[in-house]
């Protein structure tokens, strides 16, 4: 009985791999070329835009198609010239510049977040700009709360206009002398002057704070932010 022959079958010829080969090399060839066109195309249309842009100047973009082109004056073309403003530089590379005449005023960055009123608000008599002694032991507790605490305080004075108001601003004062005399009383109960903030309003925000249910009152807030960010050397 014959042996069966071990040979394999002869399979396809060497130049077919080689062909095989050379047409995966072309192909990959030809993709970076078209790739290549891609991004020179897109470096050209951003060039001619920002020239556009740097002509023109238009402070900001129209809607535009979808797609992969973005105009030169939008904001995502400018996001990587935008910088952030530090606190310890005042943006002139530490260079003074000629300003208007008169004191040196500071300017404060600040994040101060959603006020969170403290206690209840001190209800005042209509026109009267006294504590009332039944109000005292509210600003007392309201000092209790405060205490020991590094939150800047907003003290709102409330006072609505009337008509038989002398002067226009007349309410304004009224308020302003209650806010007043609730940051006195603060400041007798330890609350150091450093945290206390002073404002005077009119009916204009009455609904600002839930607590608050009258026109004639002050309101005592808590910022979120510190009495020690408000201080400083005045070149800060």
């Amino acid at each position: 009985m014959a042996e069966p022959d071990d040979d394999a079958p002869p399979g396809v010829p060497e130049w077919v791999v080689t062909y095989g080969d050379m047409m995966s090399l072309l192909l990959t060839f030809f993709i970076m070329l078209v790739s290549l066109s891609e991004v020179a195309a897109d470096k050209k249309y951003r060039a001619i835009i920002e020239s556009l842009h740097k002509q023109f100047g238009y402070p900001s973009a129209q809607p535009s198609a979808p797609g992969n082109y973005f105009p030169g004056n939008s904001f995502e073309e400018r996001l990587p010239t935008l910088g952030s403003h530090l606190n310890d530089t005042n943006g002139n590379a530490g260079i003074r510049r000629p300003a208007v005449d008169g004191l040196d005023i500071r300017v404060y960055r600040s994040r101060e977040g959603n006020p969170v009123p403290i206690g209840k608000p001190v209800v005042f008599p209509v026109g009267d700009e006294s504590i009332p002694l039944d109000q005292r032991a509210t600003i007392d507790e309201i000092a209790e709360v405060l205490a020991g605490k590094p939150n800047k305080v907003e003290i709102r004075g409330y006072a609505p206009q009337r008509e038989d108001d002398p002067l226009p601003t007349t309410h304004l004062r009224v308020a302003y002398a209650r806010a007043r005399n609730v940051a006195a009383r603060l400041e007798e109960q330890g609350i150091r002057r450093n945290r206390l903030r002073i404002v005077s309003l009119t009916e204009l925000r009455t609904d600002e704070v839930e607590a608050a249910h009258e026109d004639d009152r002050v309101d005592v807030v808590s910022l979120d932010a510190f009495s020690g960010d408000f201080v400083g050397p005045r070149d800060r």
